[in-house]
């Protein structure tokens, strides 16, 4: 079962396919009709049709819907505009039918009628009006010969009307009655099978039982039985007719082999709320899907739901045709038949078995036997109703996207939103003319804001501080342009554009430092100066998924292989690009596998504002790369929205600064162009356990800062100034061990005490935590903390010994063979000079102080390259600090010999 995701808000939900399957077509209490293009559509088109919509059908490239102004009215599709009233009621239209070819469209509704038209005859011919139930219409269902029509309704009965007649020929009791739609414990949704109208299946709601009735003399040939099928409410059969779903108000979704007669899948719904309908989608001939909508407003998917019956079918089809027929007389096997069913061939030359391939074979189908029988699903044996998951892929291969844009087919889009600025496309569907291209920067010192007019049809942006890049796909009479913006030119010529080659696409875009690059359909990435001089190419090892730059740094996600289980299989690699030479190219991390959430799919890909890789998931987990291949979660947006269907649309993220910027997106995943939303700031909250834990948050805090404490270390060595975050980082590191710890003893957790004291990177803190642990009377605590300190001092003095010894022995070998040179070429000699102390000067006052002449000497020359004198009896508290302890840490940090009567 797919994630449940929100359609419409909480109240009776109507839904349909359309006949190609591919859109997905509801209707709720909010007055809206959607259509979803797929079930992965987050930004669903919607029409509205009043205050409420309570009943929907497609049929014939016609979406018919039901109002709370009691019309049932016709919209064309794909254009979704109005095309007419089929009829009006007195009340609300709880239900509606059309018959197979679309002719004709019944509708039942709160006023206890229900009307039959044929929608292809004049508006003057006189409709068919069925009036004899006592309460509201629950469900209606059109015989697909037009023959016929089934009825239920909230007085507890099922009838079965004649259409030529308008009589009704038999009726029976399903449950309880009721005096409104909205009270009954049933929707009791009865429902024709749809290829031939031999049989209609009627939910029992008192019986909890669904009896399938015989077309012709409207007697039961079969009743289906399951502990499930309590409070039943809805019946639906597939689209071949050989697959019957069944419903209840707890939510239970069964699906029943009617030829095998047994349950062959069944699914409980999420909050085992209750499903107020469902729909086959009549596309799929193997690994079937239905779609449902419940009373809360949510949608879900169903996928596969045959396949553990198809399997057994294929299955019993090989062994069945694998024995021959037994003959009235001998009853004997043929072996000849059983090696030519099974593939195999008697070669004539030899006499040898040779495998020629296994045929296909045909079964003849029979929805039910003859005569009444009773159906039961449960299994003879407790293993027999378990199957095991099929060895088999169902996952779709996502189409190619870019980071911080929204889907391609809506009108109004963004093409791409950044930390640089933000890219939007106006306009209308098959009006290129009319459609254009607005890019505003959040620093209006980058540049100024643009206007283009989109006359190539662009769909794809990127958008850096140096460049803006545009492509459009390629189409059947013109192939894939490039256009690019450089900001940067100084000659006024900005602009340039290129062609790819014939039959070759764009399908990602990106753009860095000084260069931009093109992903296409060939598996081949071109890059381009900003200016356009066509660089190196390269080959993809993949499908492209979607492109990143920054700087230098050029991300590329792609499709290492077929994912299984409706898992995503999907590679990365992280290239860097030199400016300075047009094969540039060396790879920061070598292609490897990109971790994602158990079925999801990349939904964002990027670079913090530190340069660090990062990416996000359809989940909401963000994660950034630590090293290469290897990726932390940062955040889980998940826990920061309230409603399910609730996402942030991300944009980027800053580590120094420990916060998230995104935009909330109510009830899709996808922000509107207008107006424009607020952005969101949402603090780096780790995805550990215990949340709301005093221990979790130091824990939290430790990790945080180490990690700050790491990235402003890298972030120094490329001119990052970092000493304010650093000392920060350190101060919260230092605090939260010592914390930590604090805890640890008061819980009485030694043991963990000394872990977090392994964690301390100073003797300081270490004796710290004796002198916490000493007044805490934790003796043998403090023994043990006193013995790592004394160790952490020894390793560091051998640690300074090893630095040191290799310094004085090549200072040593360097200064005999300079004593040899001439002191004028001092110079050139690089080595750093030594601050030395002259000898002190005698004074006339034999009562004062005397002098102190400081002087940096060169080690191998000799001379002398600045000099000054301090006198005790005047000198300032900074030169006393500096002449009592920083010259011998200066002297002992350089450890030059003494040279000449120097020190």
């Amino acid at each position: 079962m797919k994630r449940m995701k929100f359609a419409h808000v909480e109240g009776h939900t109507d839904l349909t396919y359309s006949e190609d399957g591919a859109n997905i077509i509801t209707c709720g209490a909010d007055g809206d009709y959607r259509v979803w293009k797929g079930y992965e559509d987050d930004d669903p088109e919607c029409i509205r049709v009043g205050d409420e919509a309570t009943a929907i059908a497609f049929k014939n490239k016609k979406v018919f819907v039901g109002t709370d102004m009691h019309v049932l009215q016709i919209f064309s599709h794909p254009e979704n505009q109005t095309d007419g009233i089929v009829t009006r009621f007195t009340s609300t239209i709880t239900h509606i039918s059309v018959n197979k070819d679309g002719s004709k469209v019944a509708a039942g509704s709160g006023d206890m009628t229900i009307k039959v038209k044929d929608i292809y005859s004049s508006s003057k011919a006189k409709e068919i009006v069925l009036t004899g139930h006592t309460a509201p219409i629950l469900s209606v269902s059109l015989d697909p010969k037009s023959e016929f029509l089934a009825s239920s309704s909230c007085d507890g009965t099922v009838r079965v009307w004649c259409l030529t007649t308008s009589k009704e020929l038999k009726s029976w009791r399903w449950g309880p009655a009721s005096n409104d739609f909205g009270n009954s414990p049933s929707l009791c949704r009865i429902n024709f099978e749809p290829t031939t109208g031999r049989y209609l299946a009627v939910p029992f709601f008192q019986s909890s039982t669904v009896k399938i009735l015989e077309r012709s003399s409207w007697k039961e040939v079969a009743e289906i039985v399951d502990d499930r099928l309590k409070d039943i409410s809805i019946c639906c059969w597939s689209t071949c007719g050989k697959f019957l779903a069944t419903a209840s108000k707890a939510g239970d979704i069964l699906v029943w082999d009617m030829q095998t007669k047994t349950v062959v899948n069944s699914f409980q719904h999420e909050k085992k709320t209750q499903i107020c309908n469902m729909a086959w989608n009549p596309s799929m001939t193997t690994q079937k899907e239905i779609a449902f909508c419940d009373c809360k407003g949510y949608l879900g998917l169903l996928e596969n739901v045959t396949a553990q019956a198809e399997g057994k079918a294929k299955l019993s089809a090989k062994v069945a045709n694998s024995l021959t027929d037994i003959g009235d007389d001998d009853a004997e096997i043929s072996i000849s038949q059983i090696k030519k069913d099974t593939g195999f061939t008697t070669n004539a030359e030899d006499g040898q078995d040779v495998f020629t391939g296994v045929q296909s074979y045909s079964m003849d189908f029979d929805i039910l036997d003859d005569g009444a029988s009773k159906i039961n699903s449960r299994p003879s044996s407790p293993l027999a109703g378990h199957s095991r998951r099929p060895y088999q892929s169902s996952s779709k291969k996502r189409e190619p996207f870019q980071p911080g844009s929204s889907p391609v087919h809506l009108h109004h889009r963004y093409m791409v939103w950044n930390n640089v600025g933000i890219v939007k496309c106006f306009g209308e569907e098959g009006d290129q003319s009319a459609s254009s291209i607005e890019v505003e920067f959040h620093d209006s010192s980058i540049h100024h804001g643009l206007h283009i007019p989109n006359t190539l049809g662009h769909t794809m942006a990127s958008l850096s501080s140096q460049a803006l890049l545009l492509a459009c796909p390629a189409q059947e009479d013109s192939p894939s342009r490039i256009v690019c913006v450089n900001f940067a030119a100084w000659d006024g010529h900005k602009e340039w554009a290129t062609t790819l080659p014939l039959g070759e696409g764009a399908l990602a875009l990106a753009a860095g430092d000084a260069w931009v690059a093109v992903a296409t359909s060939r598996n081949l990435l071109r890059l381009f100066s900003n200016s356009g001089l066509q660089r190196a190419m390269i080959s993809l090892p993949g499908p492209i998924l979607c492109l990143a730059g920054n700087g230098s740094k050029l991300f590329m996600a792609y499709h290492s292989s077929l994912g299984m289980f409706s898992e995503q299989s999907i590679g990365y690699a992280l290239v860097g690009i030199d400016r300075k030479s047009p094969i540039g190219y060396e790879w920061l991390a070598n292609p490897q596998t990109l971790p994602l959430g158990p079925e999801c799919d990349l939904s964002w890909a990027g670079f913090s504002d530190e340069g660090t890789l990062a990416t996000m998931d359809s989940s909401g987990l963000l994660q950034v790369q630590l090293r290469s291949g290897m990726w932390m979660p940062l955040l889980d947006t998940r826990q920061n929205v309230k409603g399910k269907s609730d996402h942030y649309f991300l944009i980027g993220l800053s580590e120094l600064e420990k916060c998230v910027r995104c935009v909330l997106c109510k009830g899709a995943r996808y922000p509107p162009t207008l107006p424009r939303p607020n952005m969101s700031l949402l603090d780096v909250r780790l995805p550990l356990c215990d949340g709301a834990n005093e221990k979790t948050q130091l824990e939290e805090a430790l990790i945080q800062s180490t990690l700050q404490i790491q990235l402003t270390g890298t972030l120094d060595q490329t001119g990052f100034d970092v000493d304010d975050p650093r000392d920060k980082a350190d101060r919260l590191s230092k605090e939260s061990l010592m914390k930590m710890f604090a805890l640890a003893c008061q819980a009485e957790r030694e043991v963990r005490a000394v872990e977090v004291a392994e964690w301390m990177p100073s003797e300081q803190l270490l004796q710290l935590a004796v002198k916490y642990a000493t007044r805490a009377r934790k003796r043998q605590l403090a023994n043990r903390l006193t013995e790592m300190a004394e160790q952490l001092v020894r390793d560091r003095e051998a640690e300074e010994t090893l630095y040191m010894e290799p310094t004085r022995s090549s200072y040593l070998s360097s200064n005999a063979s300079n004593n040899t040179i001439d002191d004028d070429r001092d110079m050139f000699i690089s080595t750093p000079p030594v601050l030395e102390i002259e000898g002190k000067p005698k004074q006339s006052d034999p009562t004062s102080q005397a002098a102190e002449n400081f002087c940096f000497w060169s080690p191998s020359g000799g001379r002398c390259y600045r000099r000054w004198q301090i006198h005790p009896a005047v000198e300032s508290e900074q030169e006393k600090s500096f002449r009592q302890k920083d010259l011998g840490r200066f002297v002992f940090s350089n450890a030059f010999p003494s040279r000449s009567g120097r020190f």
